[in-house]
């Protein structure tokens, strides 16, 4: 029988995981003039280049059995291709031999055949772009579970930024922005999105499961139209001065990227555990200093077009946006365009 906390905070994740399925309160106004380095870097532990495996290591695993190892106490699992980082990791979970390994695990894959994104959508998995799924225990949240979709947007954010920062481009830098809840954009294009769903394990134990995708290589095309509409998208190798390169560099960075990601998620989990009301007021903040509010977005999922500008976000995560009317409303459920 789950505990009173528990129940209360599973109330508190069916809002989290249908927000972030699309993927507190003290005055955080003068956020907005900090500057954005010096608010991110609270929450960036990873900002140095880490080159954990080698590059042979694309010959150590097969497409059934993954190259696997340890990293921040992290179990990494590194596929060649499978269906989806996320239905992999749930059968992982429900295998007792695994659960004996590490609190944290993490798979990656170079490649995956039936990859998904919000509400079902596809998510295509050629190789060259960042696929992972870190699993992390239930209770080592202890924000408000509405926040933390958000800071895994930031943490993309910060990790696409650093490498672009790291490569010789064909013109100025890049923006990079997120979009309310987790989006990534750059150039107000999507670059990388995020499913946040939980599992519980085979110890009866609940873990979130935050599957990544972060398109290095290839910008997939994305109907803009219909039902499966979507914004365009665009990928780090579109900005970058060589252009298309091997494909098997592609694949390591690709790999190299989801191993920052999976760290640096690990490490900031680590200090909202020990700071928790601190950790909250961070998040809002770093998020805002990320977010674009100079632009309408469109609400994804109510006819006609209806458009909206973004002008806060609330102490708990939700955005409010001004309509057409000039009324002001808040967005709890909503997928922006």
């Amino acid at each position: 029988m789950r505990s009173r906390r528990q129940r209360s905070r599973l109330g508190a994740a069916t809002f989290l995981l249908f927000q972030s399925s699309l993927l507190t309160t003290k005055n955080f106004s003068s956020s907005r003039h900090l500057p954005r380095s010096l608010v991110a870097s609270a929450f960036s532990p990873s900002l140095t280049n880490r080159f954990h495996l080698p590059r042979s290591s694309t010959a150590r695993f097969s497409s059934s059995s993954p190259f696997t190892e340890s990293i921040n106490d992290i179990q990494m699992l590194h596929y060649k291709s499978i269906s989806s980082t996320q239905d992999e990791m749930k059968s992982l979970l429900l295998k007792s031999s695994e659960q004996k390994k590490a609190d944290y695990i993490c798979i990656t894959t170079e490649s995956q055949t039936q990859g998904r994104g919000t509400n079902n959508r596809s998510w295509i998995g050629k190789r060259g772009n960042t696929f992972l799924t870190i699993a992390i225990p239930y209770d080592d949240i202890q924000i408000p579970l509405t926040l933390f979709p958000l800071q895994i947007g930031v943490v993309m954010a910060q990790n696409i930024q650093k490498v672009l920062e790291n490569v010789d481009l064909k013109d100025d830098m890049p923006k990079v922005t997120v979009k309310w809840p987790n989006d990534v954009l750059v150039n107000d294009r999507k670059i990388a999105g995020v499913l946040i769903e939980n599992e519980k394990d085979c110890n009866g134990q609940y873990r979130f499961l935050v599957g990544i995708g972060v398109n290095n290589r290839y910008a997939p095309t994305v109907e803009t139209t219909g039902e499966e509409r979507g914004r365009e998208t665009t990928c780090i190798y579109d900005f970058k001065e060589t252009g298309d390169i091997d494909e098997e560099v592609a694949v390591m960075e690709a790999r190299q990227l989801a191993i920052d990601i999976a760290n640096d998620i690990k490490s900031w989990i680590e200090i909202q555990k020990i700071d928790p009301e601190g950790s909250r007021n961070m998040i809002v903040n770093t998020w805002l200093q990320w977010a674009d509010f100079s632009r309408k977005y469109v609400l994804r999922d109510e006819p006609g077009n209806v458009t909206v500008m973004p002008i806060d976000l609330e102490s708990d995560g939700r955005l409010r946006v001004v309509g057409q009317d000039g009324q002001e409303r808040l967005l709890c459920f909503d997928y922006l365009l």
